[in-house]
């Protein structure tokens, strides 16, 4: 009964992998292209929000030197 459970489990786990086989990249190891207009033009003509960083509000507040460069803390208050 075991064994037959395993089979049938495999057999599902494949059917359901090769269903997505086509849906996640195409034989050349590339996406597919969708052919929706709004997908394809996201970001056109838009700016990046990461090229105004630091913004000039926390300017206003004191940069705690952290030894993690991924990030940028800043103290607001002595309390917090």
């Amino acid at each position: 009964m075991v064994g037959l459970l395993a089979v049938v489990l495999a057999s599902l786990i494949c059917v359901a992998c090769d269903g997505l086989s086509g849906t996640v990249n195409s034989s050349d190891g590339d996406p597919p292209i969708a052919d929706n207009d709004q997908v394809q033009n996201r970001g056109v003509n838009k700016d990046n929000w990461w090229d105004s960083l630091p913004r000039s509000e926390w300017g206003a507040f004191d940069k705690v030197a952290i030894s993690d460069d991924w990030f940028e803390v800043y103290r607001i208050d002595d309390e917090i």
